[in-house]
């Protein structure tokens, strides 16, 4: 049941858990730091807040379709999933909801929610260096560079070399088409004689 659920979170960026509350995604877009020396990517941050979960007819018809069962049973099977939810988060350890965070249950009766930050793992912020230099008439040029060369492994081809490599490319296949067409003739030729 959680895959269709997480599939349907990602999906639509938002999840109603009933009892529970609102699951959410939020873009933050990219941003420098104070300093302005320090670009830090885009973020998409998973959200929760503690509200009172409202029938989603579109969030049931699509679970109908994907447990290939009736809308009616595809409620039940996820009142069922909350309740068990539910009861995770009551323990210590609280409720693991993979690829969303882990939520937990104080002694209050408030969630405490943890998010997962998946996004930092495969952006990086990048450092800006600001190169300044004077020119003879006295006006200041100021260049940012970062200090990520992504062009190190990059070898650009001669004008021969992409010739012969397009050549390569445009092979002649007339022998694939002169073989089935003998194939159909023996098959035409054998349906004759039976």
């Amino acid at each position: 049941m959680y895959p269709i659920i997480y599939k349907y979170f990602i999906l639509h960026k938002k999840l109603s858990i009933p009892g529970i509350g609102l699951f959410s995604i939020n873009y933050q877009p990219a941003k420098f730091n104070d300093a302005g020396n320090i670009l830090y990517p885009p973020e998409q941050v998973i959200a929760f807040s503690k509200e009172t979960a409202l029938a989603d007819k579109h969030f049931f018809a699509y679970l109908a379709k994907e447990l290939h069962t009736e809308q009616v049973d595809a409620i039940k099977n996820f009142h069922d999933f909350a309740y068990q939810l539910h009861d995770n988060i009551s323990k210590t350890e609280g409720a693991v909801l993979h690829g969303i965070g882990t939520l937990k249950k104080q002694p209050s009766g408030d969630y405490i929610f943890e998010a997962e930050n998946n996004t930092k793992d495969y952006f990086t912020s990048l450092t800006l260096h600001e190169n300044t230099t004077s020119t003879s008439n006295n006006v200041i040029t100021h260049q940012h560079t970062n200090d990520k060369d992504n062009f190190n492994d990059v070898t650009f081809l001669t004008p021969e070399e992409l010739a012969d490599e397009e050549e390569a490319t445009k092979k002649d296949y007339w022998w694939i088409l002169a073989i089935a067409l003998g194939i159909i003739g023996i098959a035409a030729i054998l349906y004759k004689q039976l």
